[in-house]
């Protein structure tokens, strides 16, 4: 593994869930919040916890946290953040059949 795969891998991915969760806060906080921003901050910040959960749980676990283990961080943070989304499921379930794990 390359020096910088683990950062490169958390910032590539970060930049994703942004793109995933932070416009529909938008949205929602737009109409609750009556702050489009606090919304969208929200809902990415939910995003983000859970792959700190995650990770913290992995490390606790093994000790270590490898590059799948990143992947698998954020892929359960998209799952979270779009159960109930049928159109997410759907891009969930087509990447699961054509995208490996680890490349």
């Amino acid at each position: 593994m390359k020096r910088f795969d683990i950062p490169k891998e958390i910032i590539i991915r970060t930049i994703g869930l942004v793109m995933m969760s932070f416009p529909v806060g938008m949205g929602i906080g737009a109409v609750f919040v009556q702050n489009w921003l606090k919304g969208g901050l929200m809902a990415f910040s939910a995003a983000v916890l859970t792959v700190v959960t995650v990770l913290g749980v992995i490390l606790s676990w093994n000790g270590t946290v490898t590059k799948a283990d990143i992947q698998q961080a954020f892929r359960t943070a998209t799952a979270n953040a779009g159960d109930g989304n049928e159109d997410i499921a759907a891009v969930i379930k087509s990447q699961d059949k054509t995208t490996p794990l680890d490349k």
